[in-house]
């Protein structure tokens, strides 16, 4: 469930990650960000696996958002997921890192620039 502060919009994704409950998790991130400069922090530390439509489906929302966003912040304990999460900033070019901190996550977000 996404929750917000001014500049920060929060989610979660449990379990297995298909494309349909990404959607709904994004369209509340999305609903909860402000026009510019927000950040992202999406906890997905009980996220077990994710179909490659919901990873495709994930990119194609970061294009859209793109411009409201200084930056992403993903919490998984999946460090091998770290990889992916870099790989997707590099195609959407954008400051977007893994964490398994969340202290830590919001630290690298809040020294993200606006």
């Amino acid at each position: 469930m996404a929750s917000s502060s001014p500049s920060l919009a929060r989610g979660a994704l449990r379990g297995h990650l298909d494309a349909a409950n990404l959607a709904r998790e994004l369209a509340r991130i999305e609903a909860a960000l402000p026009e510019r400069h927000g950040r992202v922090l999406l906890d997905c530390r009980e996220m077990t696996s994710y179909d490659l439509d919901a990873r495709h489906a994930f990119v194609e929302w970061n294009a859209r958002v793109r411009a409201r966003l200084a930056g992403v912040a993903i919490l998984t304990h999946e460090r091998r997921w770290w990889m992916v999460i870099a790989a997707m900033a590099m195609a959407a070019r954008m400051p977007m890192k893994g964490f398994a901190d969340e202290a830590l996550a919001r630290v690298w977000l809040e020294s993200t620039p606006s």
